[in-house]
């Protein structure tokens, strides 16, 4: 029987996991959220960059994402919300409420009287709407989709570099867990607080910044790259965030 919690994850990047134990953590954490949660959200990423061409969705991949797929079949609503590396699923229509749904830009819930925004939150990031617009401007000058040029070329770039460190292929904007970086995403929760949001939750960065950070109506969800960030949200409405590898559940 489903529990009375939303649990919120994000940037999972499953195709980069390299040891074996954070599989075992992610199907812990699952277990976690089969008995404790209404409603798991996937807040965006939950692959790297697609494959190169010719290469398939490795077994150990498919292994995480058939089991995040079990928990509508345990009576957990599942909810993703499309980040920038799976932009492509954008439009699908994809909603079998009450069991899973796939929305994009942004879920909105509503719970213990708040008003809940979970955006991933790649907009707020100028190295994403600068590349887009760039590419978007040479597209209409040359009547060409350079856009498949430069994904391509990026996709094998970011592919070689993650081969030869794979723990640490970080992009630029999520290199290090230090206050700076929250600059634009408070900016945007901020504005988004005063348009009658009691709560906002972006992802997208990989540092997670939990509520006892101020301002406490913004919260990040992190990664489960170089963290096992879980943010969850009670029936009162009041979240809490937490790294699964120091909790986790079975144990």
């Amino acid at each position: 029987m489903a529990g009375r919690k939303l649990v919120v994850v994000s940037d999972l990047h499953v195709d980069r996991w390299q040891k074996e134990s954070k599989f075992e953590q992610f199907e812990d954490f699952l277990l976690y959220v089969r008995r404790e949660a209404h409603t798991l959200v996937v807040n965006g990423d939950v692959l790297d960059l697609p494959p190169i061409e010719g290469e398939e969705v490795s077994a150990s991949s498919k292994r995480a994402l058939l089991a995040l797929l079990q928990a509508p079949l345990q009576g957990v609503r599942l909810v993703y919300v499309v980040g920038n590396h799976d932009i492509a699923f954008r439009g699908w229509p994809i909603d079998l409420r009450p069991f899973v749904r796939i929305v994009y830009p942004f879920e909105v819930v509503d719970l213990g009287g708040r008003r809940i925004r979970i955006e991933h939150g790649h907009y707020y990031d100028p190295l994403f709407n600068g590349g887009y617009d760039i590419l978007a401007g040479i597209r209409k000058f040359l009547n060409y989709d350079v856009g498949k040029v430069a994904v391509d070329t990026w996709k094998a770039a970011t592919r070689f570099l993650q081969r030869l460190a794979p723990e640490t292929g970080r992009s630029a904007v999520g290199r290090a867990d230090e206050p700076a970086i929250f600059g634009r995403w408070k900016d945007a929760a901020i504005r988004l607080k005063e348009a009658g949001f009691d709560l906002v939750l972006f992802g997208h960065i990989h540092s997670p910044k939990g509520p006892d950070d101020e301002p406490s109506f913004y919260v990040n969800t992190g990664d489960w790259v170089d963290h096992t960030t879980v943010t969850e949200v009670d029936e009162s409405g009041r979240p809490t965030q937490f790294e699964w590898r120091e909790r986790g559940y079975r144990s």
